[in-house]
């Protein structure tokens, strides 16, 4: 280090001198091109007061008498950047531009000065010098080549590291020579010591704690285990006696294996023994004596922690009741099957094998969602794994294929199995055949079916009887009363249509009431009240509509205020009135078009023409889905009536 300290000082000196030399030439060049600006600032001033103009003869002539190297320069240029002179080794040019170039804008600004830059016509790294002409706008440059003007520096610098590189072999050499004599000094404390670290070493890897006692029975070594177990730092230890760190009734157990080793047997033991922290471990001991020329100079302990061994066994023995249990839980009566984290079969029970036909070499590799059924969509079964990676399981139902292509309902869980980091290794199926509890629950809902329906048609039947007798109860104080026979033929005539849609809804198993049926109904009801033809129309390709159930009666009394409107206020001459059905499949709706001979009433409202016994009609139109015109077509009117969803919905097939 000395040596490098000393080699390291003699450069810096060595290189401050260069330095130093470097400074004071360029320095010294820097003030003789200043000198030399000043002359030819003269000289310039003068010839432009005296003739107006600048002899290029007369600078070319100049910078041979100036010595400032073969690459030196003398310049005079304008401050709009425009050389008009500039001599290089007697060669005079003029006209180039270095407006642009910084070195000039920065001579343009001060005025005068030095400095080192690289010129930007002839790339030629120069000292330059430069001065403002008195009273015109010509900037004087000199430059000397850096290289030229720093030639005696260069070679004396070159001849001072010379110097010096020969001063640092000398102090390297003798440098070594004091090294390998140093070396020689720490060659045995280095073995010496080198031979303990390796003991320690040796003895910190080993499994166990290890020791040595003198024939007094004091410790003189100690690896870290040892140091850990008793919970000591090893000045408390080293040195010390045996029973010391034992403690009394140690000690006294111990004794006889330890005279023993003195005399010459090794001794192996087992301990219970009590750590500095009050943990209970269990020991096995070795105590090996050394023995030298047939003296024993004192024993080793090696003693190793059976701890960790034995609770070990004891989770092993735990482990394999585990596995016992499971292995007999696996071949419960369910079935059961466990994939890895990607879904892949890895086993099946027998209870899987008898429920599905496949066989364990039918499924193993292959994914669990390969053996459900088609019934079940890709939604689903995203579903399903949503919910498992949310809360770890899944519980449900789902059709299961067998091997024969059957599919059969199966009761399944699904259970994330994760390790100890939360992270998923396993998922285990349980899967229960629950094909006779769906075939006893579609038992059960059919008896319950049919029971309402039978209950259902009752109840419509039981209100058409009653209001068939409200109506007979009508028609009797119509005979009583003959001057109320129209108001109660029109009541009667509500009633039974009324009547006429529980008698439809009490025919079928559905609730929903079909509008051609209605409407033949209803037109043969008025018809038979009135002695007055109704003709209904329905197109060949009439397809099933049925109203809607809140709508039933509603539309069902519309449907008697008009035709009895057609009949009552039609032609009393030609009292025929038809009826025609038509339909839109396209935009889902039906018309109900009502013909009769007469005239219109006109209103305010030019889509409905009513009177005021049809103002009833108005209150009970459905807010949404149905319409009314009526138009007056030569000596006819024609009502449309047209319905539309949510009154009115197509059915797949006819309400019986």
């Amino acid at each position: 280090m000395f040596a490098f300290g000393l080699t390291a000082s003699l450069w810096l000196a060595v290189e401050a001198l260069v330095r130093q030399e470097h400074d004071n030439r360029v320095q010294e060049v820097m003030l003789q091109n200043a000198n030399l600006a000043r002359l030819i600032e003269d000289h310039a001033a003068h010839a432009l007061v005296t003739r107006d103009n600048l002899n290029s003869v007369y600078f070319s002539n100049l910078y041979k008498d100036l010595n400032i190297g073969k690459q030196g320069i003398v310049t005079l240029v304008g401050a709009d950047g425009i050389v008009r002179v500039r001599v290089n080794n007697g060669q005079q040019s003029s006209g180039q531009n270095i407006s642009t170039e910084p070195t000039f804008q920065h001579m343009l600004q001060t005025k005068q000065g030095s400095l080192l830059a690289v010129s930007a016509l002839d790339g030629v790294a120069r000292i330059f010098t430069y001065r403002m002409v008195a009273n015109h706008p010509l900037l004087v440059v000199v430059g000397s080549a850096f290289d030229e003007a720093l030639t005696g520096v260069s070679q004396r610098a070159r001849q001072y590291r010379r110097g010096a590189v020969l001063a640092s072999m000398a102090i390297a050499g003798a440098a070594l020579w004091l090294m390998h004599l140093w070396r020689r000094q720490q060659n045995t404390e280095t073995a010496l010591r080198s031979s303990k670290r390796f003991l320690h070493t040796l003895t910190d890897i080993l499994p166990g704690m290890v020791s040595y006692w003198s024939p007094d029975l004091r410790c003189s070594f100690a690896n870290q285990d040892y140091f850990n177990w008793f919970g000591r730092q090893p000045e408390e230890i080293l040195g010390q006696h045996i029973s010391t760190l034992l403690g009394p009734d140690l000690y006294q157990r111990n004794l006889p294996h330890i005279q023993a080793a003195l005399h010459g047997q090794a001794q192996q033991f087992e301990r219970n023994l009590t750590r500095q922290d009050g943990s209970a471990g269990i020991s096995w001991v070795h105590y090996i004596p050394d023995i030298y020329q047939g003296e024993v100079r004192g024993f080793a302990v090696w003693s190793a922690d059976l701890t960790p061994i034995r609770q070990a066994l004891q989770e092993l023995e735990e482990l394999h009741a585990s596995i016992r249990v499971a292995a007999i839980a696996f071949e419960c009566q369910e079935g059961m099957v466990v994939t890895n984290a990607d879904r892949i079969i890895l086993r099946v029970n027998h209870a899987f094998t008898s429920m599905t036909g496949f066989t364990s070499a039918d499924v193993v590799g292959r994914r669990h969602v390969e053996l459900k059924s088609t019934r079940h969509g890709t939604h689903s079964d995203d579903a399903l794994w949503a919910e498992v990676h949310e809360v770890g399981g899944w519980s449900g139902e789902f059709w299961h294929r067998h091997r024969s292509q059957a599919e059969f309902p199966v009761q399944s869980t699904v259970t994330s199995v994760t390790d100890q980091a939360g992270c998923v290794t396993h998922y285990v199926f349980t899967l229960v055949d629950v094909t006779d509890l769906h075939q006893r629950e579609i038992k059960r809902l059919q008896d319950e079916r049919l029971q309402r329906e039978a209950l259902v048609r009752e109840v419509h039947h039981r209100i058409k009887n009653n209001l068939q007798g409200i109506a007979g109860l009508l028609r009797q104080f119509e005979y009583a009363a003959p001057e109320t026979r129209e108001a109660m033929t029109q009541a009667i005539s509500q009633v039974q249509s009324i009547a006429v849609i529980h008698g439809l809804q009490g025919q079928g198993v559905t609730e929903q009431v079909q509008i051609e049926a209605l409407v033949r109904a209803i037109a043969q009801t008025i018809e038979t009240l009135w002695l007055s033809p109704i003709v209904v129309q329905v197109p060949p390709d009439w397809q099933a509509w049925a109203l809607t159930e809140n709508e039933a009666v509603p539309i069902a009394l519309i449907l008697n205020e008009l035709i009895l409107n057609a009949v009552k206020h039609g032609d009393q001459l030609h009292q025929k009135v038809s009826i025609a059905l038509s339909q839109d499949l396209s935009d889902e709706d039906i018309r109900l078009t009502i013909v009769n001979q007469g005239q219109l009433i006109r209103t305010a409202d030019p889509d409905l023409h009513v009177h005021l016994g049809l103002s009833l009609i108005s209150s009970l139109m459905p807010r949404h889905g149905g319409r009314l015109v009526q138009n007056q077509v030569a000596n006819t009117v024609v009502t449309t009536l047209m319905l539309a969803h949510p009154v009115v919905t197509q059915l797949t097939q006819s309400i019986p």
